[in-house]
């Protein structure tokens, strides 16, 4: 039997430093298309069979216009095109809220996920830091975090907390968002005993998510085709874990508008070289298309790039996409009692396969 097949490529990946300046977005592209599909699109941008790769390509004006009528082609759609663009300070603060806030608010007898308060603290949380809090201290917090999520050394910790109570009293304004914080380290040797390798890294819980809406377009198990990539082949057995209906209970998990359906209908996961893969660079000119044009519209400020400017304005960003960017217009919502949250979920599942999970757990504790 043949499987429809996914091919996957990101951009903008820097592992655990999330907080690289020069690569402030992440993305990750994902299609399906056939083979004659893929060349046409490539024959845009006069390939002539030789691998491509954006980041030489966009050097030049002449390959710039064909780059953009690429994007622009009819083929450029949400039924054959998956993405998601994520701002990664934003992903950071994100982190601060789900690994350190959650647990506080969780032992007070509140799920944070419900109604979206993760999402409500996580947008105050980045809109005080960088318009109301000291800047540089805001900065200097946030690199604090990731230095202390992959040390895990007392003295990280101590340097982590430190920071937060300058900041805290330096505050203003929703200074109970960093009490919440600081109220975490009561509790921070467990918390960090769970941090695994990449636990912050993007590339794991964003390919879920696409993975997850391919299912669904789908309606059945499909093939995935990642470009070589050290967190996805470091993550290989948890995606399998999560696509074994031997193990996976089916069920949609998850409120509102974030469920994700288990197990994942992923049929294999290969790793290849982008150089062997036609649809693979398609991906990387996707991907680093639209990473270029929000990097250097939002990240750098620089409205006058007309090459941004053109991808911004084509198919390509304007087909169904998820994003991960901070905004302060989220909606409130009440969240029925009958849905169930995604971690509940994954923490029975793996109570009652121990074994294998305790396998996996094993292998991604840092060395």
């Amino acid at each position: 039997m043949s499987f429809p097949k996914v091919y996957f490529d990101e951009s903008g990946n820097s592992g655990e430093n999330l907080l690289d300046a020069d690569q402030p977005i992440y993305c990750i592209a994902s299609l399906n298309m056939t083979d004659e599909h893929v060349e046409l699109l490539l024959s845009k941008i006069g390939s002539n069979g030789t691998e491509l790769h954006f980041k030489s390509l966009k050097k030049s004006t002449a390959y710039q216009k064909q780059i953009l009528e690429l994007l622009n082609h009819d083929l450029i759609q949400t039924t054959n095109i998956k993405y998601y663009v994520a701002n990664k300070e934003f992903a950071v603060v994100g982190h601060i809220v789900d690994r350190l806030i959650e647990p506080v608010v969780y032992d007070l007898g509140e799920d944070l996920y419900r109604n979206k308060y993760n999402l409500e603290l996580t947008n105050l949380i980045y809109h005080f830091g960088n318009y109301v809090w000291n800047p540089n201290l805001y900065n200097i917090f946030l690199l604090s975090f990731q230095d202390m999520v992959r040390k895990q050394t007392e003295d990280s910790v101590n340097n982590f907390y430190t920071l937060t109570k300058e900041l805290r009293q330096q505050a203003d304004k929703e200074s109970l968002i960093l009490d919440l914080i600081l109220a975490s380290k009561e509790q921070i040797e467990l918390i960090i005993k769970g941090l695994h390798k990449y636990a912050i890294d993007l590339s794991l819980p964003l390919f879920v998510e696409i993975c997850d809406g391919w299912g669904r377009q789908f309606n059945q198990a499909f093939d995935v085709i990642h470009d070589d990539s050290k967190q996805i082949a470091f993550w290989t057995e948890s995606i399998n874990f999560m696509s074994d209906d031997k193990y996976m209970i089916p069920k949609e998990v998850g409120f509102d508008d974030r469920k994700i359906k288990f197990p994942l209908n992923i049929n294999s996961l290969s790793l290849i070289k982008s150089e062997d893969s036609r649809h693979i660079q398609l991906a990387d000119i996707i991907t680093s298309s639209v990473t270029y044009a929000v990097k250097t519209i939002y990240g750098q400020k620089n409205s006058n790039d007309e090459f941004a400017n053109s991808i911004y304005k084509s198919r390509i960003m304007n087909i169904d996409a998820n994003i991960m960017w901070p905004s302060l217009d989220e909606k409130e919502i009440k969240t029925p009692d009958n849905e169930i949250n995604a971690l509940d979920y994954l923490a029975d599942i793996a109570s009652k396969n121990k074994e294998i999970h305790e396998k996996i757990m094993e292998k991604t504790k840092r060395k």
